[in-house]
């Protein structure tokens, strides 16, 4: 929806306005957006690969690392490239010793490569998880370090990043975010704890720099000061945007990539400039973006996609353009996308649709979690024309007719055959008959248990599980992740629809709320939703009896039988009607707001989401289940026909006392199973959704009871009058 601010303007000036008032140490941060800088994109051609790993440049050079596996001995086979930027010129250097599977690269000053590696053959992963290989241009290993000591120590961390100093120091961060600085020799020199999401590190200029977001959703730059073996308290940079890449060059500045644009950051004059914003380039940006700069400013980049096979790698340079009046950039119509968080496989179906028109184009924006503004743009009609969103958010405004009813558009769509789709799954999704937010793929939440032990039942209510539980001895775990709240919230889930009926006088149902809060109010621990994957192995023993998962691939019962030693029962959520296999939409549901100026290309959009050939590969993108029965069945033989290969193998990582393990599981896609996963989708009926207020409202009293501090009467006293208050001015 095109308004008439000029909302760049407005972005620019509150990012300048947040940047100038955090400060940077001691020193004023000087920000310049150099709208006066043209860049022209130059494409690289890049073969295809069936891996790609990793990459660096120096700003001339692209290195990276792209792999295949062996026929003969199926094994994976990782090559290293060094494409020459200038001419395009592409050099096969060396390749690595079968099984090694890269998973980060740098060079040194000296040019030798530094690559981080785990054995793709290993079943004891603690053991060979990650080895750091330095090797020279020839492919002569200089020098071979096992990092087991971090896997298998006290740190139980396994190493994902790495960075090489001038000073020939590794820098190393951890999966827990913890950061190790080892000698040239190996040894380990100290260690920094995790200051937060680490998202980068480099080195540049002799200095080395972390990239990170802190709890505040901000993405700070700091230094790592080697004297005092901490990070510095100066903080060089904060900038607000999505994921974030850094890199540095041979000026010793640094450069800066988000989802949204690039920024070169100048050291001497403390300047932070934004170059360029990648919506104005018909490029993709994706969570495997890398971004690096040579001396004159032009940015080099390389990204690639898991979801296409082969995997297509794109590189391409954005040079400054000195003459503006050469450049011209067509006029489109603008439609925009706002959502929370944008998944990238959405984010190349975006790409893909805009690259199919001329006349318009779909615009990435996200909200974060600051959905209190964005409900008011909506409402005040300064929304979005499509908004990408939780059911439960779409459910609290839609009464107030700001969003259009899809079911019309969908019917009136020739392209759309509503046989062609589960309908349980819309059905799932709409308000009082209306489709306010449609969902483009879907899951199934519920709760796997043994079958033996379910004497026969495919669904239960909260009376049936409670005496289910009664069942075992003490002692014996019932869930994976045991704490008050953790209860609560999956036993409340198949019973949200039921909590509140607006249409009686008093709309809460007291007696199944107080029934669910005694049950949860037994375990100890309070905290909430914890979750320890090291936890897997009790099940194996038995000693945990119930598992919460989403299925959302055709074989996703194969390793949940398989972890639990026999045929397993997808038996759902207690609920009254015993039917607690809940459809959810991890993609979210699309909405068209009511005031946009372009709801005929809204649904162009949603239409092409929708449509045969998208749906095909929309799991693959996503990760989900098509809502389209005829992808769904192709992505049904799609399996059968991977899992019926000879010597095809399937294996999961088990958590142990002494480390994490591989296990096998043999697929057997057989005719039994598919029937009963087919069963599984077109017998759910129930959104995963609570009202979003009412659950608010919930929760918040319930914590009161859970930590001692009122008596349970108290609770639903307050819950009661609250409910009722709230249902009465919504009416």
């Amino acid at each position: 929806m095109i308004k008439k601010t000029n909302i760049y303007l407005i972005q620019y000036l509150l990012l300048a306005s947040f940047l100038l008032f955090c400060g940077c140490g001691n020193d004023e941060l000087i920000i310049k957006d150099e709208k006066n800088k043209v860049f022209v994109m130059e494409s690289i051609p890049m073969s295809e690969y069936e891996w790609f790993d990793c990459a660096w440049s120096d700003g001339n050079y692209l290195y990276y690392a792209a792999g295949h596996i062996e026929q003969l001995s199926e094994q994976y086979i990782s090559t290293i490239y060094k494409l020459d930027l200038r001419t395009g010129a592409l050099f096969e250097l060396f390749s690595l010793s079968a099984g090694k599977m890269l998973s980060d690269m740098v060079l040194d000053s000296e040019g030798n490569f530094y690559l981080l590696s785990f054995d793709s053959d290993s079943k004891i992963v603690n053991s060979t998880m990650r080895i750091i290989y330095k090797i020279n241009q020839k492919g002569i290993i200089l020098q071979e370090l096992d990092l087991e000591e971090f896997i298998n120590g006290q740190d139980r961390a396994i190493i994902q990043k790495l960075a090489v100093d001038r000073a020939g120091s590794i820098i190393l961060i951890a999966r827990n975010n913890n950061i190790f600085i080892l000698n040239p020799d190996g040894s380990r020199n100290f260690e920094i704890l995790s200051p937060g999401q680490i998202y980068s590190i480099c080195e540049s200029g002799g200095r080395t720099y972390l990239g990170y977001e802190s709890k505040d959703g901000s993405l700070i730059v700091k230094e790592i000061d080697y004297q005092r073996r901490k990070l510095s308290d100066k903080q060089i940079i904060s900038i607000h945007g999505s994921q974030f890449g850094m890199s540095g060059n041979q000026n010793g500045d640094l450069i800066i990539s988000t989802y949204e644009s690039a920024y070169y950051y100048n050291f001497e004059e403390n300047n932070l400039i934004k170059l360029l914003e990648w919506k104005n380039f018909n490029y993709l940006v994706n969570d495997n973006q890398l971004v690096f700069a040579n001396n004159e400013k032009d940015l080099i980049t390389i990204g690639w996609s898991y979801t296409s096979y082969p995997i297509k790698a794109n590189a391409a340079i954005f040079k400054q353009k000195k003459d503006e009046d050469k450049i011209s950039f067509s006029e489109k119509k603008i439609v925009i996308i706002n959502s929370e968080n944008i998944w990238h496989g959405m984010r190349e179906l975006v790409h893909d649709f805009n690259e199919l028109n001329d006349e318009y184009k779909i615009e990435i924006k996200t909200h974060g979690d600051d959905f209190l503004r964005l409900q008011l743009e909506i409402i005040t009609g300064n929304g979005p024309d499509i908004l990408m969103m939780r059911p439960s958010h779409v459910e609290m405004i839609a009464n107030t007719g700001v969003f259009e009813d899809l079911n019309y558009y969908f019917d009136a769509d020739e392209r759309l055959n509503r046989n062609d789709f589960h309908e349980n799954i819309f059905n799932a999704f709409e308000t009082q008959g209306h489709l306010y937010g449609i969902p483009v793929t879907f899951s199934i939440q519920t709760i796997i248990a043994r079958s033996a032990e379910l004497d026969g039942m495919n669904g239960w209510n909260i009376d049936e599980f409670i005496a289910y539980t009664e069942r075992f001895p003490d002692g014996k775990g019932i869930f994976e992740s045991e704490s008050k709240f953790s209860v609560f919230r999956l036993l409340k889930k198949g019973y949200n629809h039921q909590l509140v009926n607006a249409e009686q006088d008093n709309p809460l149902n007291r007696e199944l709320l107080e029934k669910i809060i005694k049950f949860s109010n037994q375990y100890e621990n309070d905290e909430r939703y914890v979750h320890d994957p090291n936890l897997r192995w009790k099940i194996i023993d038995k000693q945990i009896s119930l598992l919460e998962t989403s299925i959302f691939q055709p074989h996703a019962f194969l390793p949940i039988s398989s972890i639990m030693g026999e045929s397993v029962t997808a038996i759902g959520y207690p609920s009254e009607e015993r039917n607690g296999n809940l459809i959810a939409s991890p993609a979210w549901s699309l909405s068209i707001c009511s005031d946009s100026e372009y709801k005929d290309i809204a649904w162009k959009f949603i239409s092409y989401l929708l449509s045969e050939e998208v749906q095909e590969s929309i799991a693959l993108r996503i990760g989900d289940l098509p809502v389209r029965k005829s992808g769904f069945e192709r992505l049904i033989n799609r399996y059968i026909e991977i899992h019926n290969k000879e010597n095809w193998a399937y294996g999961y990582f088990i958590g142990y006392d002494d480390g994490f393990r591989y296990e096998d599981y043999e697929p057997n896609l057989t005719e039994d199973y598919i029937k009963e996963f087919r069963n599984l989708v077109e017998s759910a009926e129930l959104a995963a959704k609570s009202p979003h207020d009412i659950d608010k409202i919930i929760n918040e009293e319930v914590d009161f009871y859970f930590k001692g501090i009122k008596s349970l009467d108290e609770v639903m006293d307050v819950i009661e009058n609250r409910v009722r208050t709230y249902v009465n001015e919504n009416r």
